[in-house]
Order: C-alpha cells, then sequence, then structure tokens
C-alpha cells in the first residue's frame, strides 16, 4: 500500500512538472501564425466532418472531469483507483490536446482527413472504448467500478448524439452560407451545390450575404453569394441582382469591389438572359469615368453569357475592350476571360461553347476549376479543355480580317 502511495506521489510530481513546463512553452511561443497557415484544413475539416467540433469539447470536458475525479477519488472512495484514468493518460491528453496541435497541424496540411482535431479525438474514442472494456473485464460491484463505468458510458452517448445534431447543423442554410468566403474547391463543391438544390428557401440569406460581404468588401462571400442567385434563377433573385446591375454596380471602387460586381452581372446574365440585355448596356454606357471604363468590358462579357442576339453583338462592337484587357489586366483570371470570350466570339460561332466560357473560376481560387452553372458541382469546366489555346495576336488578326463574316455567322446562330 506504502509503494502505491509513493508511486502516486511520485506520479503526481512528475505530472506536475509537465504541466508546468508546457504552460511556459506555450505562454513563450503560442503557435497561431504556424496554425493559421493550415486554417482553411479547419475549415475543410469543419464542413466535412462537423462534429469534430463538438467531439473537441466534449473532450476537454472529460479531461477536466478526469482530472477533478482522479484529485478527489481518495478522499471519497477508499478502493479501486485504478478504475479512473491514470494521470499519465491524463497527461498524455493533455499534451496532445495544447502543443502537440502543432505537429498534428503540419502533418494534417496535405489532407482534410488527418485534421488536428479529429485526430485527437479518434484517439481519445478509441481510449474511453478501452477503458470500458477495462471496467467490464474488472467487474462493477463496488462504488467506484460504478462511478468510472457511468462517467465513461456517458462520454461515449454523448460522442454519439453529437454525431447527428451536428450534421443537422452543417445542413442548413446558415451553416452553409458562412462557409461561402472559403475558397477551397473541397468547400465549394459542397455549399454551391448544397445552396443551389434549396432553391428559393436559400434566396433570403444569399442576399443578405451578398449584401454584407459589399459592406466587408470581401472577396469571395459576396460572388459566391451572386452565383448561387444566378443559378437559382428565382423571380426573387432575379430582381435583386437586376437592382445591383441598375443602382450599385459602379465599377469605380476597389478591386474587391469589382469582384462583387462582376458576378452580379455575370449572375443577372445567366439567369435573366435576354431581360438582363438593357440593363447591362445602359450600364456599359454609364460607365464613363477613367476607373470604369477600365472595367466595363467585364460588362460585355455578361452580355455574351446572355446569349442573345443583342447582347453578342453589342459585344462584338466593342471588341477592343477585350484585346485591351487581355494585354494590360495584370489579373491572371481577367486575361483568361477576356481572351476567352474573345477567342469564341472570333472562331467559335456556338451559343453553347459561350456557356463554358471561363468567368467563374476565380470564385475557387483555382485556374482549371469553375462551378456548374445550373447545379454549382465543381469539375473542369475551363474553355481550353476542349478547344486549342490561341495567342492574342492571332485573335486579333482574325478578327480584323474577318469582321463582317463573324457578325454575320453571330446573326444567324442566333437569330
Amino acid at each position: 500500500m506504502m509503494r502505491h502511495e509513493r508511486n502516486e506521489r511520485h506520479a503526481c510530481a512528475v505530472s506536475s512538472r509537465i504541466i508546468r513546463l508546457i504552460a511556459s512553452l506555450w505562454l513563450i511561443s503560442v503557435p497561431l501564425p504556424a496554425l493559421a497557415c493550415n486554417a482553411c484544413i479547419d475549415e475543410m475539416v469543419r464542413v466535412r466532418t462537423p462534429f469534430v467540433d463538438w467531439w473537441l469539447g466534449c473532450f476537454y470536458v472529460w479531461l477536466a472531469s478526469a482530472s477533478a475525479l482522479r484529485l478527489f477519488e481518495r478522499k471519497t472512495l477508499a478502493e479501486a483507483p485504478d478504475y479512473f484514468p491514470s494521470w499519465r493518460a491524463i497527461v498524455r491528453f493533455f499534451v496532445l490536446g495544447t502543443v502537440g496541435f502543432l505537429p498534428f497541424q503540419f502533418l494534417s496540411g496535405f489532407g482534410w482527413v488527418a485534421g488536428p482535431g479529429l485526430l485527437l479525438c479518434l484517439l481519445w474514442i478509441a481510449y474511453l472504448f478501452i477503458r470500458l472494456g477495462s471496467n467490464i473485464r474488472r467487474g462493477l460491484s463496488g462504488r467506484a467500478a460504478r462511478l468510472s463505468f457511468g462517467f465513461t458510458i456517458l462520454f461515449i452517448l454523448i460522442v454519439c448524439a453529437t454525431i447527428p445534431l451536428s450534421f443537422s447543423r452543417a445542413d442548413s442554410t446558415r451553416f452553409q452560407v458562412e462557409h461561402l468566403e472559403n475558397p477551397l474547391p473541397q468547400i465549394k463543391g459542397r455549399v454551391l451545390p448544397g445552396l443551389i438544390a434549396r432553391g428559393e428557401s436559400a434566396v433570403t440569406e444569399l442576399m443578405a450575404a451578398s449584401d454584407q460581404a459589399a459592406a466587408d468588401r470581401n472577396t469571395l462571400a459576396g460572388p459566391s453569394a451572386c452565383f448561387c442567385l444566378g443559378a437559382i434563377g428565382s423571380n426573387t433573385a432575379e430582381e435583386y441582382l437586376g437592382e445591383l446591375v441598375r443602382t450599385r454596380v459602379t465599377f469605380e471602387r476597389s478591386w474587391s469591389m469589382a469582384q462583387w460586381e462582376k458576378s452580379a452581372c455575370y449572375a443577372y446574365a445567366e439567369c435573366a438572359r435576354e431581360r438582363a440585355v438593357d440593363d447591362l448596356i445602359a450600364l456599359h454606357e454609364r460607365s464613363t469615368s477613367k476607373a470604369a471604363r477600365e472595367q466595363r468590358w467585364l460588362v460585355l462579357v455578361a452580355l455574351v453569357k446572355t446569349r442573345t442576339e443583342t447582347g453578342v453583338l453589342f459585344a462584338l462592337d466593342h471588341m477592343n475592350e477585350f484585346f485591351q484587357c487581355a494585354r494590360e489586366s495584370g489579373d491572371g483570371h481577367d486575361e483568361d476571360t477576356a481572351r476567352g470570350v474573345a477567342e469564341a466570339l472570333v472562331f467559335y460561332q456556338d451559343a453553347d461553347i459561350i456557356g463554358r466560357l471561363p468567368v467563374y473560376q476565380f470564385i475557387c481560387w483555382s485556374p482549371s476549376i469553375a462551378p456548374d452553372l445550373k447545379t454549382g458541382e465543381l469539375g473542369q469546366n475551363y474553355f481550353w479543355t476542349d478547344h486549342e489555346r490561341k495567342s492574342l495576336e492571332t485573335i486579333e488578326s482574325a478578327w480584323a480580317a474577318n469582321k463582317d463574316r463573324i457578325r454575320a455567322a453571330w446573326e444567324r446562330v442566333l437569330e
């Protein structure tokens, strides 16, 4: 008995030293900058496995409760101290839950499955089941045994209950709207289709997200919200996008606002088609300031996306704006868009090809991935996947030599 007490005191002393050392290291060098570099991975884990945050909360409650039981069990329960988690196990989980997060985070940088929270929680849940089996094997005759068994069962039941609850929350419109600003294709590939599939029921929150993103100058949430509204295409969504184009899009503000403005134009063109043409032409004609003239070629892209005769012919009348952007933009996505539209207009008189122009790849921060305009599913929806990419000089030369023939061909296709 005395040997057991000495071992317990030694374990407590060692645990105390380890905890003080960990606290000192944590205070000296909090690894938040290192964790921030993989913040997108954390978001991916939250979307794919939304129960992880709930499990982490349960884990820290268990850690505090197990420590309290271990401290007070000798004063209240004179029997079978081994029924409770040992100090050694508690300290190990404490280390994994604090400083141990840092190497976990770097190890998880190449995939969502081994996210630090998920890995930690899986280790902890495996430990709970081992403890449960150990308690059953030892027998449940004493008070300590019953208390330990109930303690372990309680946390296992809580862990199991959080799975359906967390997935129910993750399936809500609010949760998906909150993740519109994440650019990772793995997240966009879940959030965009989910919101579009909700249809009219998601429109109100998407409009609010678009307005908030414009106020915050959020370059990701606003364009994504507008894209979803255009894909839903309900009367309410169309009226909202039309109001943006008529009264709020000016192309006179910052680059971040231009991302939201061009998305509003594209989405309005997609859902309203011929009804959007007059508003878009009016926007192009009133964009006369120096800043607006540099961006108004985006309105021409939207007019092409209406796939209407009036819209496409108006764009053909201003082809020089596409060429100027492709030469001088400095933005890779804008250059690709301007060149792609010009190439499609000059070489491929086909309305279906216009529908696959690379205008939304900036939503996912990817040079080759774009969301499907009807479902939001991500894929290689890119113009040059099926066509040989032509140089800007080749496009300009072909346009200069064949303007009238190209215009007549489009008139026949879209009449």
